[in-house]
């Protein structure tokens, strides 16, 4: 599986678990029993840990870098989106800033509105100037 698949696997997951407020190792392992065929990479579930271990931390990063829009507003797509882009972002994933945003923008063009794209890709720009400060 390429890393563009796991990042949209990823995504579903993300979301699955936040439409089911069931962050746990129990609603990934079942995640994966029911919809993967392959075993996830170790990316895929380090950034996972990373959102489940630090989802209180990522959501406010979120929030405070979006544009009026609080966390309850956004859709539940473009947050799921947002947490893997502010994990790989925020914590030492190996993959560089502009190739999370990048991903989460087309993850956004597939899967989001007609405006998620420039939202995610505005509030990301913001969370990467804020962490370089």
């Amino acid at each position: 599986m390429n890393r563009r698949t796991e990042r949209e696997n990823l995504m579903k997951l993300v979301y699955e678990m936040h439409m089911n407020h069931d962050f746990s190792m129990l609603a990934y392992e079942s995640f994966c029993e029911q919809y993967l065929e392959e075993t996830p990479s170790p990316y895929f579930k380090t950034v996972l840990e990373t959102i489940i271990a630090n989802r209180p931390f990522l959501d406010e990063a979120i929030e405070r870098n979006s544009k009026n829009w609080k966390l309850n507003r956004m859709s539940a797509v473009d947050l799921s989106i947002l947490r893997i882009a502010a994990a790989e972002i925020l914590y030492d994933s190996g993959v560089p800033e502009e190739v999370a945003i990048n991903e989460a923008v087309e993850l956004a063009k597939k899967y989001g509105t007609e405006k998620s794209p420039g939202f995610i890709n505005g509030l990301l720009g913001s969370l990467v100037r804020e962490n370089a400060e």
